[in-house]
């Protein structure tokens, strides 16, 4: 038997349904210009989900901190993430809602975010936190 050209098209469209559908049922980590930042300084978390009002109403006002900020004179990286896409960073919080904010000193200690989710409240916080 021999195969016509356009049995080949059909099994890339197959073949192509299929990644596409398999993609968007495991979900895409959203890729922002600061991931995978190294910092040796405090680093600043908000850890979201695009399925939550709260959070697509909080994430433009973090992400208006840019990817770092110098507060008191030290370097703080800015990280946005999803715990159903990278679970492997948010492990180590307690999530128990979305969207949850901590700020993670050099020495490991993990302050939790508890003010108004602004860039006004964000920076307040870090200017007192970030020691």
């Amino acid at each position: 038997m021999v195969l016509k050209p356009y049995w080949f098209f059909i099994a890339g469209i197959v073949l192509l349904t299929a990644v596409v559908a398999y993609s968007s049922r495991t979900g895409t980590r959203e890729l922002l210009p600061y991931e995978g930042f190294e910092s040796s300084g405090p680093v600043f978390y908000m850890f979201g989900v695009d399925w939550c009002p709260h959070c697509t109403s909080t994430k433009p006002e973090f992400l208006a901190l840019g990817a770092t900020k110098t507060i008191g004179g030290k370097s703080v990286a800015m990280k946005y993430v999803n715990p159903e896409t990278d679970p492997e960073t948010a492990a180590g919080f307690a999530i128990e809602g979305y969207p949850t904010l901590y700020l993670v000193q050099p020495n490991g200690e993990k302050v939790k975010y508890q003010g108004q989710r602004t860039t006004d409240g964000f920076l307040s916080f870090l200017q007192a936190n970030v020691a």
